[in-house]
C-alpha cells in the first residue's frame, strides 16, 4: 500500500478522506473501455482499481468499517456500465472483486448491530449482478444470534421494532423483491412457520412458485 495513500487517509478528516474516495471511484468508473482484436481490453486503457483497493485497504486499517461499507455499494452502482463491457478475462471484474474482498472484512470488524450488518450487506449483494460479492455472502451464511435474524425479517417486513407496520411498510411487491431474504431471516430466527405463511402469501397474491427456496 502506497504510504502516501495510508498517510492522507489518516492525516484528512473523516468527510474529506470519504470525498476523496468516492471522487476517485467516479473518476475510474467513467473510464471508457477500449478492446483488442481478441475480445481483450488493451492494457494501456484497462481501468485500473488498484488506487480504489489501496485506499479501501487503508480505510481498513484506520478501522472506518462503516465508510467501507458504503463505498462497497457506491463501487458497485458506478462500475455497473464497465463491468457490462468487462472481457473474458474478466479484467475489470477480478479487480473490484479484490476491493469487495475488503470490505467484507469491514462487515466482520465493524461493530455495528449485526443485523443492521446483515441488511447492509443484503443491500450491497442486491446491488452485484457480476458474483462479485462471495466473501459478503460468507459474512451473512456465518451463525448470528436468531434475535437478530428476526430484526433483519422484521425490517424487510417494513416493521418497527414493535412488530408494527411502519408508515412505508413494505408492499407486496417489495416483499416479492426481498421474497428469498425474507424466507431465509424467518428459518434463522426460528420462526419457521411465518417464512411458510409467507411463502404461501406470495403464492396466491403474486403467483409465485412453491415451495420457496433458499437464497444462500
Amino acid at each position: 500500500m502506497s504510504l502516501d495513500r495510508r498517510q492522507r487517509i489518516e492525516e484528512s478528516s473523516s468527510d474529506s478522506s470519504l470525498s476523496a474516495v468516492i471522487a476517485e471511484i467516479e473518476l475510474v468508473t467513467s473510464e471508457e473501455v477500449s478492446y483488442s482484436d481478441w475480445y481483450e481490453m488493451d492494457e494501456e486503457d484497462m481501468p485500473d482499481y488498484s488506487g480504489i483497493y489501496e485506499s479501501f485497504s487503508a480505510l481498513l486499517e484506520a478501522k472506518r468499517y462503516a465508510d467501507l461499507i458504503h463505498l462497497g455499494r457506491f463501487l458497485l452502482e458506478k462500475a455497473a456500465a464497465q463491468l457490462e463491457m468487462d472481457d473474458e478475462s474478466g479484467s475489470i471484474s477480478s479487480q473490484i472483486s479484490d476491493c469487495m474482498e475488503v470490505v467484507a472484512k469491514a462487515f466482520e470488524l465493524s461493530d455495528l448491530p449485526v443485523h443492521q450488518k446483515v441488511l447492509s450487506a443484503i443491500e450491497l449483494i442486491r446491488e452485484d449482478e457480476y458474483d462479485l460479492t462471495d466473501d459478503i455472502r460468507g459474512f451473512i451464511n456465518r451463525s448470528h444470534p436468531e434475535s437478530e435474524w428476526s430484526k433483519v425479517a422484521d425490517s424487510l417486513f417494513g416493521k418497527d421494532k414493535e412488530g408494527k407496520n411502519t408508515i412505508g411498510s413494505s408492499s407486496d411487491a417489495d416483499l416479492l423483491d426481498n421474497a428469498d431474504w425474507i424466507e431465509m431471516a424467518l428459518e434463522r430466527s426460528g420462526r419457521g412457520d411465518e417464512a411458510i405463511a409467507f411463502a404461501h402469501r406470495l403464492a396466491e397474491k403474486q403467483n409465485r412458485d412453491l415451495p420457496y427456496i433458499s437464497l444462500l
